[in-house]
């Protein structure tokens, strides 16, 4: 199961019904995947799992592998090539300070 684009193992009961933008299901392998989007994610959903596109002026920073990257390196990693994903979003003194720190399967 995928949330926003991202291999999911955590609790599905703590993501609220109201909160759910769409959930589709992908049935092109022996074993088929369930894609679930939140109205919050940072991820736009463009009607196949593999087009995924990050919204822009969301985040501050972004890495990717640990380099700091662009939005337009970040939309070209297909998601099935993305190992872990961290958000981290913060606001000091009302300065935004937003960041996104991808691993990509080796």
């Amino acid at each position: 199961m995928f949330l926003n684009g991202v291999e999911y193992n955590g609790d599905w009961n703590s993501i609220s019904p109201q909160n759910i933008e769409s959930i589709n299901a992908k049935k092109e392998t022996e074993n088929a995947e369930i894609w679930v989007y939140t109205k919050d994610s940072p991820v736009k959903f463009k009607n196949e799992p593999q087009n995924l596109t990050f919204k822009e002026d969301v985040y501050d920073r972004i890495y990717i592998n640990g380099k700091l990257s662009t939005l337009q390196e970040l939309n070209s990693i297909r998601n099935d090539n993305i190992q872990n994903v961290n958000v981290n979003k913060a606001n000091n003194n009302g300065k935004r300070n937003n960041e996104i720190r991808i691993t990509t399967k080796k």
